[in-house]
């Protein structure tokens, strides 16, 4: 014990003799991790935002602020901020020739904000799961970077769509431009959407642990239903037939009636699905009957 002390002093001495700093920059804290390269800085103010829990069960862990998207479409959506609704959705594809899988499922957004918007901050949470779609942070090899980087930004009054993985048989994404999509089945999490009942939460990482819940859908039984539960059920499911939300009603509020969504008539080029993924909902489609 005696040679402890003395072994101490000069290997503290050793060290400020060298010049070793051994201070802490606090000032980088805190350090990102590597997918946080991709976060442009966010100088949107929210001192108006209200936090709230993540519903439907959702994963906390990165939610510490949230909003219900109800504090927030009573107005119009903030100027200079991107607002994200759902407008046509496909919850019920049949599967290609020789496959056991349906994987034509899409889901398409649109920007009815006054700033553009990052697909690759969008999360969209299944209700009562911990299970997300989203574009993957952390690209595995070269060609899942090359989609990565090549996304693009939601410009106001654009269209983005998550397809779970697309196929010769549905043609979904042949007359998308690169960018403008993002196959989440192959490239994340292929998380199916129910044939029956589900709920999709649209949030949006507006800045570092801070999410904003932007729309929701819901369907059960087979049925769309109004996701604050103010509406009756409309549009049961149809293989191979979108849900898509008139052109009329693209707003944050009128898109939770479902008489205000409708069947696609009409098939894309070449493909068993009517639906017009990335395009606003045409003229031609039909209500419930």
């Amino acid at each position: 014990m005696s040679n402890v002390v003395p072994t101490l002093a000069v290997l503290l001495l050793g060290l400020v003799a060298s010049g070793c700093n051994l201070a802490v920059d606090v000032d980088e804290y805190p350090y990102r991790g590597r997918g946080d390269a991709f976060l442009v800085e966010d100088t949107t103010d929210t001192t108006d935002i209200t936090d709230t829990s993540v519903q439907d069960g959702g994963d906390t862990s990165d939610t510490a602020d949230t909003i219900d998207p109800q504090d927030i479409t009573d107005e119009k959506p903030p100027s200079g901020k991107p607002f994200l609704i759902f407008t046509e959705l496909m919850p019920d594809s049949s599967m290609p020739p020789d496959e056991s899988t349906e994987y034509g499922e899409f889901i398409e957004v649109k920007n009815i904000g006054t700033a553009p918007a990052d697909p690759r901050r969008i999360i969209i949470q299944l209700g009562g799961s911990e299970r997300r779609i989203q574009v993957d942070p952390f690209p595995s090899d070269d060609a899942e970077r090359e989609v990565f980087d090549n996304l693009q930004w939601i410009e106001p009054g654009e269209y983005f769509v998550f397809v779970r993985e697309d196929r010769d048989y549905y043609k979904l994404t042949a007359e998308l431009e690169a960018g403008t999509f993002y196959e989440y089945g192959r490239w994340f999490d292929a998380v199916p959407l129910s044939n029956s009942s589900r709920r999709l939460q649209l949030s949006y990482k507006a800045a570092e642990f801070h999410l904003v819940e932007h729309d929701a859908i819901e369907w059960a039984g087979g049925r769309l239903i109004d996701p604050t539960g103010e509406s009756i059920e409309t549009l049961g499911s149809q293989e191979d037939v979108a849900w898509g939300l008139h052109r009329d009603f693209e707003d944050a509020q009128e898109n939770n009636d479902p008489t205000n969504w409708c069947f696609h008539v009409t098939p894309l080029t070449d493909s068993p699905v009517m639906a017009s993924p990335g395009r606003p909902t045409p003229t031609d489609c039909v209500g419930e009957e």
